[in-house]
């Protein structure tokens, strides 16, 4: 049994290895060189061809990368001739090390090519390691890669000055080649695979099983992934919209609780006076009130302090927006500024003084730190973003980097989520920033125009969702790997079995036939390893027997052949039925066998040959049976299928026959040709099963030669007859050929010549011929024409003097048939040229009488052309060319010409009147044809008519119908009146008494003829 784990890939021949020094060299590495060879080749000239044309060398670095490419070209080359003329060593390493002549270059002289550049060297070099090159080369090929990618890492890192600055097109090249190269290669492996998964069906279950299975896994995988990522994303994104409405909520409510705090400090009756010493107690009141306040205070019209909680020395307020805010009327005004009394960012807060009636008389404010809501906004947990609060005017109030709140408060109008929001949008934002980082917001906005943003980058957003990945991604590789272990081990282990049962049919076909399967289970498997030991201990008893079978049957086809060669003489078909049955019941040591042949009908059996008394006996009583089903030979005739019972005494359809008792087996073959039935073969046995389906095939051979020599015989006597008839009839057709020949009127009946005394004389009655005469007859088609006599003097005749004397007589009659034929068709040829040319004569003479204008000439007197007279002819026919017309050598007519004297008019006169002739005669054959076309019309209408008038006379059998109808039918046809009416018994008494009896009725249908004719009055 051949090892499953054996793969076609470790299979190798000498055939299939090059030796090149102590390696030997697979042929696959071979092939995946010339590949690598190819693909390098290409590289090489389309590179070369693109920096011919790009044409913008201006440096030597540019006329390098120029260069290289031919070289590449040049070295793809060498590497294929050294590949294709036995030298896979060199070759393949002349590929590694050109291979790697692109990237290095390139990194030495450009620059911005480090990732492109490094991903080719690696990529192409692990392909080129792993496809082509031999396993002696592996250790240096593996050094050289390292030493090559560590070069192009430090020509990245160092970056010398003599390089230049790469075009995209260059990376895009080595990216693009670096992705064919894996493409290419991945193919190939995937065929190998291929190859190798087809080779077991332990390899081809285990894939089908990764194949659907796998991917089921993938899916389920990658759904449940999906499924997980989408919730984890949606909550990351729902943490930070809440990271964003709690600071919003929180903000909000500070602000009014300042806002309240603000308004009802404006409304104090206090406040209202004005009054420093009034304001001072209240202001203080409000101050330790709120801690976060570190400033209470009124301001006049002027922008000066009327009162401070801190007892600072009064300062001027006049160009805070918040004072010019409240001055104005607004019931609250905000602003975020860098306080001068501590210097950090605060909040101030004013309200408009109302004094009873109605008159802004100051301003109330407080001012508060922000070191509140900058706590809010920096005491977010790490890895949940950042959030941070802008004014009215985009300035931060609140950020976890100080430094947009140090100095001065930074503007944030041009950063992409506050655009956003002052376009309009509140909720999630998706931006980059100008550092190319990918950011998630949330955006609220206050009532006081103020916008709340909560944003975290996208990497850390989706950093869970990137890890539910992860794991999902490491779940289908260890799942995978896992169901690839099980497949691989429950297959082999299922399949363990049938690589036992291999090798032993394997052993049994070589012919180990006491080899037994091992049953080790009660399954499937073990039931085929049953049904195979049951199969080899029947086909050992099977080939026991065979021999002895096979050489019964190599026999029983032997004595068919050979009865088969003895039928297949010609020789006459009774004859040859007889030989054949008594031969056939020798040869198989039969009781009896006959022929029956089918008659012409296809209704009945003849007998025509039987073996013995008992078939003489029934040819003489004319034995015959018919075509159907109701006899064992019949029967075989009319389903043209053998029929065979090995058991007489066992059969329910046998008939026994009084003659042949001993029978015990009968078989009866139909003897055919093609689909046609000529007979039945029938044997009888003594023994029974001696006549059985085993030897039938034998006998089915036999039958159908037999067949094929009856129906030779037939056709030999068939052709014997029609051979005998043809004979006489070319018998007959010589004599009565020659009796016409020799009719005493265009020649004797007799003719005869001698030679004699060196003369030839003719031959008479009373010449006598010798004793030592030699005779042979002149005969033709087998009928006796005459003799050849040749007298010998003095000597007897010999063999060859007979032999030469036959040959001249057949030569002879051969020549005088020939002459006699060609004699009779020149008399043939004259008598029908004598025919046509009376015909012609006849016609033109019809033609002439029928109109005497026609026969009549015509004269050109070189002025006109006009009839001319029998005198004026004859004058000019005496002094002119006259030259007859003739039509088949029937003279028609004349054409003369006066003064013809040049040979070439005289044979233009000629051709004149050739063709004249031709022409008269066809347009006389033209009208006789349309006069025997009328003729025939007029007499066609009238056969039409004597229809039409007949039909409507047979139409009826009412004799005055009949006169009616022959009335109507005949004056309409004629378009005359017409009178028909029946002879009275007078009349018809007075017309037998006129005409004689035996012409009474001809006399009456003339009358009645003359009656009809005469009863014409128009």
């Amino acid at each position: 049994m051949t090892n499953s784990n054996d793969s076609p890939t470790k299979e190798m021949t000498m055939n299939e290895k090059s030796l090149t020094g102590k390696d030997f060299v697979d042929k696959r590495m071979v092939q995946g060189a010339t590949l690598g060879a190819i693909l390098l080749t290409v590289f090489g000239f389309f590179s070369s061809v693109g920096g011919y044309l790009k044409g913008n060398n201006v440096s030597w670095q540019d006329y390098v990368l120029l260069v290289t490419p031919v070289v590449v070209f040049i070295f793809g080359l060498t590497s294929l001739a050294l590949l294709r003329r036995g030298k896979p060593l060199q070759g393949s390493s002349l590929v590694f090390i050109t291979n790697l002549m692109l990237p290095i270059v390139a990194i030495l002289l450009q620059t911005g090519l480090g990732w492109a550049v490094f991903v080719y060297a690696l990529s192409s070099s692990i392909i080129l390691i792993w496809q082509a090159m031999p396993k002696v080369t592996r250790s240096w090929t593996v050094i050289l890669t390292a030493l090559s990618l560590a070069l192009i890492v430090a020509m990245e890192w160092f970056n010398p000055s003599m390089r230049v600055a790469a075009g995209d097109e260059l990376s895009a090249f080595f990216y693009g080649a670096s992705a064919i190269l894996v493409i290419v290669f991945l193919a190939r492996g995937m065929r190998r695979s291929w190859n190798i998964i087809n080779y077991s069906i332990a390899n081809r279950l285990t894939a089908l099983v990764l194949i659907i299975a796998i991917p089921l896994l993938i899916g389920v995988t990658a759904y449940i992934s999906n499924r997980a990522g989408n919730e984890i994303e949606a909550q990351s994104l729902h943490n930070l919209q809440q990271n964003n409405q709690s600071l919003a909520t929180n903000v909000f409510t500070w602000l009014e609780m300042h806002n309240r705090t603000a308004r009802e400090m404006a409304a104090l009756p206090d406040i209202i006076t004005m009054n420093a010493s009034r304001q001072g107690p209240v202001l203080d009141v409000i101050a330790n009130a709120h801690p976060n306040l570190f400033l209470v205070h009124t301001i006049g019209l002027n922008g000066r302090n009327v009162s401070r909680n801190d007892d600072a020395e009064s300062t001027d307020y006049s160009d805070r927006a918040w004072f010019q805010g409240a001055k104005s009327g607004k019931l609250i005004t905000y602003e975020v500024l860098i306080s001068r009394t501590i210097g950090e960012p605060a909040l101030a807060i004013a309200a408009p003084i109302y004094n009873r009636s109605g008159k802004i008389v100051g301003v109330a404010s407080i001012v508060s730190e922000l070191s509140e809501i900058s706590k809010e906004v920096i005491s977010g947990e790490k890895g949940q973003g950042i959030t941070y609060i802008v004014d009215a005017n985009n300035r931060v109030v609140a950020h976890p980097d100080p430094s947009y709140t140090e100095g001065e408060l930074r503007d944030l109008s041009a950063y992409p989520p506050i655009v956003a929001m002052r376009e309009g949008k509140n909720g999630q934002i998706n931006f980059t920033d100008e550092d190319g980082i990918a950011w998630v917001a949330y955006v609220t906005t206050l009532n006081n125009n103020w916008g709340i943003v909560a944003q975290q980058t996208e990497s850390e957003l989706f950093a869970p969702v990137r890890q539910s990945q992860a794991v999902s991604f490491a779940f289908i590789l260890v799942g995978s790997a896992v169901m690839f272990a099980l497949a691989w081990f429950v297959i082999r282990r299922s399949l363990q079995p049938i690589g036992a049962l291999t090798t032993t049919a394997s052993a049994i076909a070589a012919g180990d036939l006491n080899r037994t399967a091992q049953v080790s289970s009660k399954d499937e498997i073990g039931l085929l390893a049953s049904a195979f030991n049951d199969m080899t201990s029947k086909l050992r008893d099977f080939i026991g027997t065979l021999e002895s079978r096979v050489a019964e049957r190599t026999r029983n086809l032997e004595l068919a052949a050979e009865v088969g060669r003895s039928v297949s003489q010609v020789r006459a078909l009774d004859v040859m039925l007889k030989d054949a049955a008594e031969l056939i019941r020798k040869q198989f040591d039969l009781y009896y066998v006959q022929v029956y042949l089918a008659d012409a009908s296809q209704t009945n059996l003849i007998l025509k040959s039987g073996t013995g008394s008992v078939g003489e006996q029934l040819i003489s009583r004319r034995h015959q049976l018919p075509l159907n089903t109701s006899s064992i030979n019949g029967r075989a005739a009319a389903e043209k299928k053998s029929v065979v019972i090995s058991d007489t005494t066992a059969s329910a359809t046998f008939k026994p026959n009084p003659l042949l008792p001993g029978t015990r087996s009968e078989m009866a073959v139909p003897l055919l040709v093609g689909d046609r039935v000529v007979g039945v073969l029938d044997m009888q046995s003594e023994h029974a099963g001696s006549l059985n389906q085993e030897t039938l095939p034998a006998f089915e051979a036999l039958a159908g030669q037999l067949a094929i020599a009856i129906q030779n015989a037939n056709l030999l006597e068939e052709a014997k007859q029609a051979r005998a008839e043809v004979e006489a009839q070319a018998r007959r057709l010589s004599r009565s050929n020659w009796a016409e020949y020799l009719d005493a009127v265009h020649n004797p009946e007799e003719i005869g010549f001698a030679f004699e005394q060196n003369q030839i004389v003719p031959l008479t009655q009373e010449q006598a011929v010798g004793e030592n005469a030699t005779t042979a007859p002149i005969a033709v088609t087998g009928e006796t024409l005459g003799n050849l006599v040749v007298e010998l003097e003095g000597e007897s005749p010999i063999a060859r003097t007979e032999e030469l004397v036959n040959t001249v007589a057949a030569q002879v009659a051969q020549h005088i048939e020939n002459l006699r034929l060609l004699d009779s068709a020149e008399r043939f040829r004259f008598e029908a040229e004598q025919a046509s040319r009376r015909l012609t004569h006849e016609g033109w003479q019809e033609y002439l009488e029928t109109d005497a204008a026609k026969a009549s000439g015509y004269i050109y007197d070189l002025r006109e052309v006009r009839p001319y007279g029998q005198n004026e002819a004859k004058q000019l026919e005496e002094s002119a060319l006259s030259l007859p017309l003739k039509v088949r050598d029937e003279a028609i007519g004349k054409l003369v010409v006066k003064g013809v004297e040049d040979e070439d008019a005289v044979d233009l006169v000629n051709a004149v009147a050739e063709r004249l002739s031709q022409h008269i005669e066809g347009l006389r054959l033209s009208m006789q044809t349309e006069q025997a076309l009328a003729s025939t019309r007029k007499q066609a209408q009238r056969e039409q008519a004597l229809r039409q008038i007949t039909s409507a006379v047979r139409s009826s059998t009412d004799p005055a119908t009949i006169l009616r109808s022959a009335a109507r039918e005949l004056g309409s046809l004629l378009g005359r009146q017409t009178i028909v009416h029946m002879a009275t018994a007078a009349e018809a008494k007075t017309s037998q008494a006129e005409h004689p009896a035996g012409v009474a009725g001809e006399a009456v249908a003339n009358n009645g003829n003359e009656s009809v004719s005469s009863a014409d009055r128009s």
